[in-house]
């Protein structure tokens, strides 16, 4: 399962469960957004690129078509995680329109 994750300082991570330490992650991405502005049309950037990133990972993992019910196909493949309530549900947002975006384009 991929895992978009907040960090404490606020940054975002990509990561999958490392095959060879059990209980590990292998980091893919990191966002830190802790060098820019929050609030701020860059903050908004990098957390829509992190989401965006998210979405291509998702749907190469899926190695199916982009069809009508992708977005609920592969809705178990991911996982948003922060100490956040509200960043986890903005992210989310964020993931599903870059998700519903992909499909449009197939």
């Amino acid at each position: 399962m991929l895992m978009l994750s907040q960090t404490i300082a606020g940054s975002w991570v990509i990561t999958v469960p490392n095959p060879e330490e059990r209980h590990w992650s292998t980091q893919l991405a990191e966002f830190d957004t802790t060098c820019v502005t929050a609030g701020t049309s860059t903050a908004d950037a990098f957390e829509q690129g992190a989401a965006t990133t998210l979405a291509l990972l998702v749907k190469d993992a899926a190695g199916r078509d982009v069809d009508d019910d992708f977005t609920n196909r592969v809705r178990d493949t991911y996982q948003v995680t922060s100490h956040d309530p509200a960043a986890v549900a903005r992210m989310e947002g964020f993931v599903e329109t870059a998700l519903a975006t992909l499909r449009g384009a197939a």
